[in-house]
């Protein structure tokens, strides 16, 4: 008996004319299940999609779109994955097609004269939608087959009267986004463009998943309109980053708990055991928030919090990838920094929701995303007070092994090689760096809760009641651990941080 995707490609495969309308009316939901591209469109667009698209099978390095042509169609994967390249280097359209006719010419295919890759998509990804979007209707970028590739292929005409609409609309969103977006204010029109083109548009039921903690970090998500929930589970933070662990450990250990060090009876660490590992409510985040951006700026390999969607919302992906090309640049340093403010301050929210819970971790992201100058400084420091202390137990080592010296001598020469004075000036300077951390880390909170409070006080005179602002009680009201069979609404309501 054939499977689904068999029966797919017998009525795809065949002339439009010879395609039966029972069997597109058939393949409707399988259609929608396939791509989100057909989700809002009514049951007879999508059928008359089916009964009047192409069909493409491509192999490994087939290049199915060069930047700068002209374009007249679109493509939707069914199965395989594609890669998308975009060449920077030149503007001259004839200059473009020129090098990627050279690519393609060479045997294998020479993808870095193509440009950077900028995205990979799977099944039921759709590309090649800009050139028909837009009114030049050029290619703005190159896409090849990373490996046997099968293809929905659908015509301009097909278009106008199919997808046209959800097309555009998506499209506009990522340009008013990206254009009216104060974090971009300052970036080139051309940088700009390579964002709209980079960012993928979804849209996300209630209860799906946008990061989970511990996962590894792929992509990073902005909110267009909804609301994602934020859990935390920070008893796994020390497992899930053991090398930012053992570094906290060793510069601040002044902010692990006083109990931290003791040595605990087996009852007492099963019953820590037993209440570990529970996620805790930290907040809401609604439009213009985003995530996945505090784990790429800091280098973390995982997610450090699990965000899942609440209500139905609009979503824009951008790849790790594409992340680490547009921003890691001059023109993007104002918005790293207006980045970085925004997520120190929603740290200092976790850390104050998890007034009983100490949150030693918590705080060590804080400073290495306020002030990772100084951190520098401190390791720098406790990497010589470890040499110092290397070197002279070697000596120590090396005197021991002189049988004939004497007695005084030895003494003298112990001095010498212990040079407490030298000692002292290693450490000094490693205590006052960490004590003046801690105090930062304090002073900073403080002042977070103060701002806080001033905000919730000031709605309050005013007769505002906005979801930028925490309710009074809720200001100090300590997390929830989730219900593992109902997830009730968090009671803290979503704050603007960059307010």
């Amino acid at each position: 008996m054939p499977s689904v995707y068999e029966r797919v490609l017998s009525v795809i495969r065949k002339p439009p004319e010879l395609r039966a309308e029972f069997e597109c009316q058939e393949l409707v939901s399988w259609f929608r299940n396939k791509s989100v591209l057909f989700r809002p469109l009514k049951t007879d667009i999508v059928a008359d999609v089916i009964r009047h698209c192409a069909f493409e099978r491509r192999n490994v390095d087939s290049v199915i779109i060069r930047q700068g042509e002209t374009g007249d169609r679109l493509y939707i994967i069914l199965k395989g994955s594609l890669s998308v390249y975009v060449q920077q280097d030149k503007e001259n359209t004839h200059e473009i097609l020129q090098q990627i006719e050279r690519a393609c010419a060479k045997d294998p295919l020479d993808r870095v004269m193509l440009g950077q890759k900028v995205w990979t998509g799977g099944e039921g990804h759709t590309v090649g939608e800009i050139a028909l979007i837009k009114e030049e209707c050029l290619r703005t970028a190159s896409v090849v087959a990373d490996t046997e590739t099968d293809l929905v292929v659908i015509d301009r005409k097909l278009y106008n009267r199919s997808v046209q609409d959800v097309l555009e609309r998506e499209y506009n969103l990522k340009v008013k986004f990206v254009e009216e977006n104060p974090l971009f204010q300052n970036w080139p029109p051309k940088q700009k463009r390579q964002l709209i083109i980079s960012l993928k548009f979804e849209t996300l039921k209630y209860g799906v998943p946008l990061t989970r903690q511990g996962f590894p970090v792929n992509s990073l998500f902005f909110l267009l309109s909804g609301e994602m929930e934020i859990t935390l589970d920070q008893n796994s933070h020390k497992t899930q980053y053991p090398s930012l662990w053992s570094e906290m450990e060793n510069l601040l250990p002044d902010l692990l708990p006083k109990d931290y060090w003791l040595t605990r009876s087996p009852h007492e660490t099963l019953r820590q055991r037993r209440q570990q590992h529970k996620p805790f409510q930290m907040c809401l985040l609604g439009t213009n928030e985003y995530v996945g951006i505090l784990e790429v700026a800091l280098g973390l390999s995982s997610y450090l919090e699990t965000a899942r969607i609440t209500t139905e919302s609009c979503v824009l992906v951008l790849s790790k990838e594409n992340y680490e090309r547009l921003f890691q640049r001059r023109f993007a340093n104002y918005t790293l920094q207006k980045m970085k403010e925004t997520l120190t301050f929603r740290l200092y929210l976790y850390i104050h929701r998890s007034s009983r819970v100490d949150a030693p971790f918590l705080k060590f992201l804080t400073f290495m995303l306020q002030d990772g100058k100084s951190l520098k400084s401190l390791q720098k420091q406790k990497n010589k007070s470890t040499e110092t202390t290397t070197q002279n137990l070697h000596g120590l080592e090396l005197y021991e092994k002189k049988e004939n010296d004497t007695d005084t001598e030895k003494l003298e020469n112990m001095m010498k090689i212990l040079d407490l004075k030298g000692i002292s000036k290693t450490r000094i300077p490693e205590v006052e760096t960490s004590q003046r951390i801690m105090n930062e880390i304090e002073t900073g909170l403080n002042r977070w809760i103060i701002r806080s409070r001033h905000l919730t006080a000031d709605n309050k005179k005013n007769g505002k009641k906005t979801r930028k602002a925490f309710l009074a009680e809720e200001i100090s009201a300590p997390p929830k651990p989730l219900d593992p069979v109902e997830r009730p609404r968090p009671a803290l309501t979503h704050f603007l941080l960059s307010a």
